[in-house]
């Protein structure tokens, strides 16, 4: 089963310099693997990544949610990503500080 396009948000922090984001997606199977990336490039300092899996209730569907909390410069965009090994299925949302969330499916083999 596909999973959501991911939901990507950023929450306000009111403490300090760093700033948390979450990625949501639901509904899919087997169980995601999710993976950050800071500028298109960077995958995210260790520790700072946060994930939690849920199965659905009277399903075998999951439903994934994961948090960033991060130092960023303003102008740096940040992006989740989500793979459904078995459908060979990934699944990305960016966010782009001056343009919000950026949603887009990419179709991989």
């Amino acid at each position: 089963a596909s999973f959501s396009d991911p939901l990507l948000k950023r929450e306000h922090t009111a403490d300090g310099d760093e700033t948390t984001f979450q990625c949501h997606s639901a509904g899919g199977y087997p169980q995601p693997e999710l993976s950050w990336l800071i500028d298109n490039t960077q995958e995210p300092p260790e520790g700072s990544v946060r994930t939690q899996t849920d199965t659905l209730p009277d399903s075998h569907l999951y439903n994934i949610t994961s948090k960033l909390t991060i130092s960023l410069p303003k102008d740096v965009s940040v992006t989740c990503i989500i793979e459904n090994l078995s459908l060979n299925e990934t699944l990305r949302s960016t966010y782009k500080p001056n343009g919000g969330p950026l949603g887009r499916r990419a179709a991989e083999g």
